[in-house]
């Protein structure tokens, strides 16, 4: 949800040509999918920001010169709010470590001596996800059930989905990315 909302702000400011509130809120969801999907998004986010760097230096360049004192306060009292908040630190310690885990999952492929989760480990949890959708495949078993089921998620949005919400909230939320996307092609 936090790329979804990302990728939404980013094409909000592309088409409303505004500078400040788009590049602020991407950054804030930019950490907020750091500290959440770790092992999952990160690559391609690293890919996507370098090529978009590339692509739009010179713009990205000239919009920063307007609003770099701007950046500048707003990181400093960024930076002292989450400093002043030990609830904050202590978030943003557990991203960390979930940033060490995801690492060590994709190092470690199958060893599962460290306790992390293996592929394997998530290939069952698909199959548990499916396997009880295939039970219930019309509305699901509600908001977290999975979770409530297996104790953890599938670390899949499409499994979750179809799980949780049945083909209804599966073809709903997906619906719902395209009306969007599909109004951003007809513009």
């Amino acid at each position: 949800m936090y790329l979804f909302g990302l990728f939404a702000t980013i094409m909000f400011g592309w088409f409303t040509r505004r500078v400040v509130i788009p590049i602020g809120t991407s950054l804030v969801l930019l950490l907020l999918v750091a500290a959440n999907h770790v092992d999952q998004n990160e690559p391609g986010i690293a890919l996507g920001s370098g090529a978009a760097g590339l692509l739009y230096f010179r713009h990205f360049v000239r919009a920063m010169r307007k609003t770099l004192l701007l950046f500048i306060v707003l990181g400093v009292a960024i930076v002292v709010a989450i400093r002043s908040n030990d609830a904050v630190v202590e978030r943003i310690d557990a991203g960390v470590d979930r940033v060490n885990n995801g690492i060590q999952v994709l190092a470690n492929r199958e060893d599962d001596s460290n306790g992390t989760a293996t592929f394997d480990l998530r290939r069952q949890w698909k199959d548990q996800g499916l396997k009880g959708w295939r039970q219930n495949p019309i509305l699901g078993y509600g908001v977290e059930g999975f979770r409530a089921d297996v104790g953890i998620t599938s670390h899949s949005t499409p499994i979750d989905l179809l799980y949780n919400s049945g083909l209804i909230g599966f073809v709903l939320f997906y619906a719902a990315l395209l009306s969007i996307v599909g109004d951003c092609i007809a513009r």
